[in-house]
């Protein structure tokens, strides 16, 4: 169910320049799902794992595997996901794939979400 009314019911608010403003100053709905998209790729804990050890650098399915303690199935899987929304890349070298984020904005969206669990000092 869309919580947008297509009738003008607002409840007690009226149409400003205030709430025009507001609302032009949003994303635009498809700029936000893939935002949303992006954002899932932080909601897993193994993937957080990975994604914050290939922050360190270019690392190889192989090495992910042993560092993590995960099965490299387990960690192609989630290397997988993580390429098809844009966060890392692969690169070949000889028998390997190193894999590398791609933009360095990672860093400080794991490093925000670090402070951020340590200022709460919950875990669900």
């Amino acid at each position: 169910m869309s919580n947008h009314s297509s009738d003008g019911d607002y409840g007690h608010h009226e149409e400003s320049t205030r709430t025009v403003e507001l609302r032009e100053s949003l994303p635009d709905e498809e700029r936000c799902e893939r935002m949303a998209a992006f954002a899932s790729a932080f909601a897993d804990a193994h993937r957080i794992r990975v994604l914050s050890l290939l922050a360190r650098g270019p690392v190889c399915v192989g090495e992910i595997s042993v560092i993590l303690q995960r099965s490299q199935s387990a960690v192609s899987h989630q290397l997988k996901l993580l390429k098809s929304l844009g966060l890392v890349r692969s690169t070949r070298k000889g028998k390997h794939i190193y894999y590398s984020i791609v933009i360095e904005h990672e860093r400080e969206i794991l490093s925000t979400l670090e402070e951020a669990t340590q200022l709460t000092g919950e875990t669900p």
